[in-house]
């Protein structure tokens, strides 16, 4: 039998003159009456959009540019990592890379725009890479990768 029991952080504050607690959960524990392991809180970068990019004087979408949502949608925050995107397999391996050197923190996004200097890569052969050195020990280690 598995039991989750939620383990606090108890933070005092002044409360218009009353003391008050704060209960804060920090991470939860596997076992009966507490006892056992403890579930790390951890990141989950994953590529959530990718969007060409608009350009609002010609009303027309720019073909060799692209805007990559990356999001944290784990609980706990990510360290430094990087971002790798290739276009055009196979036919030059165009690479262009982006480096977080402050992370991310859990349920923050972060936008980038690919300049893919003029290869369509709405057409396909595209490929987005979060954390592509595995820097950062991720709680879905499989959700890395967008490919077109």
């Amino acid at each position: 039998m598995i039991n989750r029991v939620f383990s606090f952080g108890a933070r005092a504050a002044a409360c218009l003159g009353i003391l008050c607690a704060l209960a804060v959960p920090t991470v939860a524990s596997i076992g009966g009456g507490g006892s056992g392991g403890q579930i790390p809180r951890l990141p989950d970068l994953t590529i959530t959009q990718v969007t060409p990019v608009f350009n609002r004087l010609t009303f027309q979408y720019v073909p060799d540019r692209l805007w990559v949502q990356i999001t944290n949608q784990g609980t706990g925050g990510a360290g430094p990592f990087e971002m790798f995107t290739e276009w055009g397999q196979g036919y030059g391996n165009q690479q262009e890379f982006f480096f977080f050197t402050q992370g991310l923190a859990a349920g923050q996004s972060v936008w980038v725009q690919v300049d893919a200097q003029g290869y369509d890569v709405m057409d396909g052969n595209f490929l987005a890479w979060v954390d592509n050195t595995n820097a950062v020990v991720e709680s879905d280690e499989t959700n890395n990768v967008y490919e077109k």
